[in-house]
Order: structure tokens, then sequence, then C-alpha cells
């Protein structure tokens, strides 16, 4: 088996270290190679003529032309693509027309779906459906601590044209929604701005409030707080559901609070993803190219 990532930021660097602890043969498209030998760096897709799967793990605006080059010059039939699909609705619809026509499978890398603590909120989540009133999903990260090994401004999430912007960096939070609680029946509002004073031209504030059949979610996101990622669940005086994916525990209904690290392995959530794409350990979890497009289009004013 051998798989081509394009990317060797640290989104590509995570799957190559995975791949290759996997003792996977692994081939990395980019312009800024090291002196790293358990890894082919190459630099054009058509070096690479016999790989099986690929990865597009490059910045959010690069994903569509990336796909048609490797798509072009690779006999891949199988491609992973780090989140979000693109960075537009209408580049996200071109990836399909593209991915119809070659017939190749497009799968999106949202792996917050792969965390076990998943299958307890969803359990709970199945047997509550009609109790449930108030969604309340929250995720927040000062961008300059983010990625503290570089300087945020020349981040892509900095630059709107790269596709930055939290609405498509923290678009897990949309994800997991509609992955849990089904497409809502309509928008009731969203806002996505720039309010602080850090140096970016990407919206670093993102808010949506989604109306369900029973009950109302709202979505706020954001590089401006101190780490923050909740989710909280209520019906009419009680609580469903409460998880802090930050301090790492989860409360359930008429249950105690439960704090378990298994529950919330970030680094093992990238490795079943991976082991999934490639066939090795099926669950079924990966986002399809259909939901990634619907995650735009709840993301989305126009």
């Amino acid at each position: 088996m051998k798989v081509l990532v394009t990317g060797y930021g640290s989104a590509g660097k995570r799957h190559i270290n995975n791949l290759v602890a996997m003792n996977i043969e692994t081939y990395v498209l980019t312009s800024y190679p090291d002196k790293r030998n358990d890894i082919k760096f190459v630099s054009f897709a058509s070096e690479c003529k016999d790989v099986d799967y690929a990865i597009i793990a490059t910045p959010t605006g690069r994903h569509l032309t990336d796909l048609i080059d490797v798509s072009k010059n690779c006999p891949v039939k199988k491609i992973l693509i780090e989140k979000p699909v693109e960075a537009s609705l209408e580049k996200a619809m071109e990836i399909k027309r593209f991915a119809e026509e070659a017939g190749i499978t497009v799968l999106l890398a949202y792996n917050m779906r792969f965390l076990k603590v998943f299958d307890t909120i969803r359990e709970y989540i199945e047997k509550n459906f009609s109790s449930i009133r108030l969604v309340k999903i929250l995720a927040g990260q000062y961008l300059p601590e983010w990625r503290p090994y570089k300087d945020y401004r020349k981040s892509y999430s900095a630059h709107k044209d790269m596709g930055g912007g939290v609405d498509l960096d923290l678009s897990h939070e949309i994800d997991y929604m509609l992955w849990i609680f089904g497409v809502p029946s309509s928008v009731f509002f969203i806002l996505k701005e720039k309010i602080s004073e850090l140096d970016i031209d990407s919206a670093d504030y993102f808010k949506g409030v989604y109306k369900y059949k029973n009950f109302i979610a709202d979505v706020e996101l954001d590089y401006i707080r101190c780490k923050e990622r909740r989710l909280s669940v209520a019906g009419e005086n009680k609580e469903i559901v409460e998880v802090d994916f930050i301090k790492k525990y989860i409360k359930v209904m008429d249950g105690p609070l439960l704090q378990n690290e298994n529950l919330f392995d970030f680094d093992n959530s990238f490795v079943d993803e991976l082991k999934e794409f490639l066939g090795l350990s099926p669950t079924n979890k990966l986002a399809t190219l259909d939901e990634s497009i619907n995650i735009l289009k709840f993301i989305t004013k126009d």
C-alpha cells in the first residue's frame, strides 16, 4: 500500500507520522522538503504513478486545484481531503462534479467523529431526541496561541482568500451537529464577522442559530477566547448531555460526571480516521463529500 500526501504543514505532517507508524509507504508532494528519510518527497504528482490513495492536506483554498492535479496524474480512486472541503460552496460543487466524472471517491477528514465519547453522546441523543429543546455548541481558540510555532498572521487561517476564517477552521462543530441531530428545518440566523483586534482579514467570529422540529441549536465559534470546546443538550428543566472536550468530561442525564482520557483521545482519532480511509478498520464514520458540501451550506449567509 502506498499513499500520497499533498502538503507538509501541521495537518500533513500529522497524517504522515501516522502513516509511517503504520508502516505504510508514504510520498509527500511539497515545495519544502527536509532531510527526513522515512518518506519520499516529490515535486510533482506525476512522480507517483503507483500510489493507491491520496490525502489533500494543503490550505483550504487549494483543495480543488490540488485534487484535480493529483487525480489527473495519479491512478488513485480514493482521496481524503482535510476539512473543510473548500473555501466556497461553488468550489466544493466543482470538486463534486470532477469526482463524479473521474469516478473518484472523495471523503473528508472530520476526525472529531472518531472520538469515542460520541458513541455515548449519540446514544443519549437518540434515547431522548423528542425531549430536546436547546442545543448549545461552543468552540473557541485564541488564534495567536493556536499554532505557537508560527506567526498567526502568516497562517492560512488569517487570510480569507486562502480559505481562512473561524467558520471554516472550526467547521467540526457544524459537522457533528448535522451528524448527530440531522439537518435543520431552517436557518434562523448566521453572522460572520471580524470583531477582534487580530491582524487578519478573515472572520474571527461565527454565530449560527438553527431550527429543528422540536428544538433550537445555537453554534458559536471564534478565534478570540481562551481554548474552549463544549456541547450542551437540554430538555425542559433537565440537562440531557453536557460535554467538555477540553476538560475531558461528559455528564449524561441521571448519571455521574465521567472523566475518561480514552473517550477524548484526539491523537487516536486521527489514527482511526486513517484506518477507515485505508479500509483497515471500517466504521462508516468518515464524512462523505455530500455531507461536507452540506456543512458549507449551513455556514454561509447567502
